[in-house]
């Protein structure tokens, strides 16, 4: 080999040595043991308008993430949002006068109605009462830092995430949704633990305060970096 091909093999290897380069590799996953009942087992596909999404749900009603997919999308709808304000209130109170629907006025009759952002779409968040303008995601970078993007019909809807994938997390373990606050929208990610006692809801018992004679729902909530039963305050 001639000298100045010595040299740049040198320097090469150099680089890759301290820069981590083409060398560098990523760190080993740990591995974590979980209980029977928490562990994914038969996971299914979860499809948007017939198209992957990356979600995957278990049989034990766990929903992870098995990969990143942009979401589907069916925006913008030609259609317009069918539930009104008046409509909604005369169907829950139908005692509701008439006269008084117009103290509330909708945001919105159609997705094309809602360009403040990207992904706008009319809907009714608040139980139905009102139309508004929401915004939704069809990537993770359409979120900000520590979220990611949840496919969902009309549009795909930005939550929390202490991870993005499976293969951010402990090999036995998913990057698995969770409830912040039971009962209360919108779920989060995070990778699974083996301090967890419970995946979905349906894993908790019903609770009862004797003292007053009342049962609560007992929901799987995410608290102080587990997944653990929590009385369910904020139902919807």
């Amino acid at each position: 080999m001639r000298p100045w091909r010595w040299l740049c093999a040198g320097l090469l290897t150099a680089w890759v040595t301290a820069s981590g380069g083409c060398a560098a590799a990523r760190p080993p996953r740990s591995v974590i043991h979980l209980a029977p009942e928490l562990q994914c087992i038969s996971s299914k596909p979860l499809q948007v308008l017939g198209q992957p999404t990356g979600f995957q749900e278990c049989a034990n009603g766990l929903v992870h993430r098995a990969a990143k997919e942009d979401c589907p999308s069916l925006l913008p709808r030609k259609e317009p949002v069918q539930v009104t304000l008046a409509q909604a209130l005369r169907r829950q109170v139908p005692e509701f006068p008439e006269d008084r629907v117009e103290v509330i006025v909708d945001e919105c009759a159609r997705d094309a109605d809602c360009t403040a952002q990207p992904h706008g779409y009319c809907g009714t968040p608040i139980f139905d009462f009102a139309t508004m303008c929401e915004y939704g995601c069809v990537k993770d970078s359409d979120c900000g830092e520590g979220q990611l993007c949840m496919c969902d019909d009309p549009v795909g809807y930005c939550v929390l995430a202490e991870c993005t994938v499976d293969d951010d997390c402990p090999v036995n373990s998913t990057c698995a949704q969770y409830w912040p606050t039971p009962g209360c929208p919108p779920n989060g990610f995070a990778c699974q633990s083996p301090r967890d006692e419970c995946v979905v809801h349906s894993q908790c018992p019903e609770s009862t305060d004797e003292s007053i004679a009342v049962s609560f729902s007992v929901l799987c909530a995410f608290e102080n970096g587990r997944r653990a039963c929590s009385k369910g305050w904020c139902m919807h």
